[in-house]
């Protein structure tokens, strides 16, 4: 779905709010005065805040996408061949990216008020299942054995989840669980290689045209 303009900025301040004051504190009347906007207007875009909560979910859910992609592109893509300290400064990328972080932040919202609301949980449901979809295609590039990207897909999107709700509290530094996710990936990807450990990426497109 295309948003307009005035759709995008309601949806940004929204999940300003969200990110400073979490759920309790999103209501329609504060994002409608947040954006400048009455309430009937909101109302006219997003009849009530669930439908807003499920347009945010999939703003953040094309924002996380599109980091994940930009940084394998960054330090994976176009290599000509991948080894294990590549694999750890993309992995490395994701965990130290700022604005990541704060979209990590965020998601802890989006689960909490998935405890509550089935329609929510149904929408974070999709959210998993395109992200499952979106790593396949980025991991793709790296192997074409499908069992293998779906065991990766099975560490990953549990990881970022947990990670981005338990990062705070956990004892390890951000680069010793890069290099233990990395390391896991990369695992997986060597089975059956050759013992040099060194992966030729392929070369079709990374989405089929």
């Amino acid at each position: 779905m295309v948003r307009t303009n005035n759709q995008q900025r309601i949806l940004e301040y929204a999940l300003d709010l969200l990110a400073e004051h979490g759920s309790h504190g999103l209501t329609m009347r504060k994002v409608a005065d947040r954006s400048g906007i009455s309430l009937g207007n909101l109302q006219y875009y997003y009849k009530d805040r669930e439908k807003l909560l499920m347009a945010m979910i999939d703003m953040y859910l094309n924002k996380c996408m599109t980091i994940i992609e930009m940084e394998f592109f960054r330090h994976l893509a176009e290599k000509p061949e991948i080894q294990l300290p590549d694999l750890q400064k993309f992995i490395a990328s994701l965990i130290h990216s700022e604005e990541l972080s704060e979209w990590c932040r965020i998601f802890r919202e989006f689960w909490a008020l998935s405890s509550r609301s089935l329609p929510i949980k149904n929408h974070l449901d999709y959210y998993y299942l395109q992200s499952a979809t979106k790593l396949s295609q980025i991991f793709a590039k790296l192997t074409e054995d499908s069992a293998k990207i779906r065991r990766i897909e099975l560490l990953l999107i549990p990881f970022i989840e947990g990670y981005s709700i338990t990062s705070d509290a956990l004892q390890a530094s951000a680069e010793q669980t890069s290099q233990f996710i990395s390391t896991i990936i990369w695992l997986i990807l060597k089975e059956d290689l050759a013992a040099d450990c060194i992966i030729t990426p392929r070369s079709e497109p990374l989405i089929p045209g």
